[in-house]
Formats: structure tokens, sequence, C-alpha cells
């Protein structure tokens, strides 16, 4: 499984643009604790502090944390609308390299 630190996946998203809530499962508002962040050279999924998942606009693979993409039904229910991968699927992408490990 190829990892990255925390720290240099951050450095390379470039300069913060926005952030958002994600919409609730039900769409009738935003979902508490869980983020969408827009960077100039990617975005982020955070669910309460933790950094989740990262895409590159640059990069055609995903960075999923090591340990909380599949950490909670809720953060990966929300981290699978926001990706399109499932756990299953995440899993087998961060063992057959499709997909980076972030580690702290």
């Amino acid at each position: 499984m190829e990892t990255i630190k925390k720290s240099e996946l951050l450095a390379k998203l470039g300069e913060f643009e926005s952030v958002s809530n994600t919409e609730s499962r039900n769409g009738c508002g935003s979902a508490p604790n869980q983020f969408e962040i827009l960077f100039n050279k990617g975005y982020v999924f955070q669910s309460y502090g933790a950094l989740v998942a990262v895409k590159l606009y640059a990069d055609k693979r995903w960075y999923f944390s090591e340990f909380y993409h599949d950490y909670s039904r809720t953060t990966s229910g929300y981290l699978t609308r926001f990706c399109g991968y499932n756990c299953a699927t995440r899993r087998k992408m961060l063992a057959n390299g499709e997909a980076v490990a972030i580690i702290d």
C-alpha cells in the first residue's frame, strides 16, 4: 500500500478557496460536521476534525485516510457520496495502488 503523510498532501492542495457543509442524507439542509473544502489545486472531505479524503486536480488517484475512510458508518456513508466509491471499493483501491493512504 502506497502512503503519503498528511502534511505533504496538504502542501500540494495550494490556496484555500471555500468550505461548505455536505448536504444531509435526506436532502433537507446541511449535514453537521461533514465538510467539503475547496483549494485551488484540489478538494477535501473532512468529517468532524478528521481529513478523510483528498482529490488533487492534477492527479488521477484518490487519497483516503488509512484510518478514517471506514471509521464509522456515518463518515463512510458521506464519503461514499463524496467520492463515488463504497468502503469495499476504497479498500481494494488502497490495496492495489489505485488510491494512496494518508498517514499522520
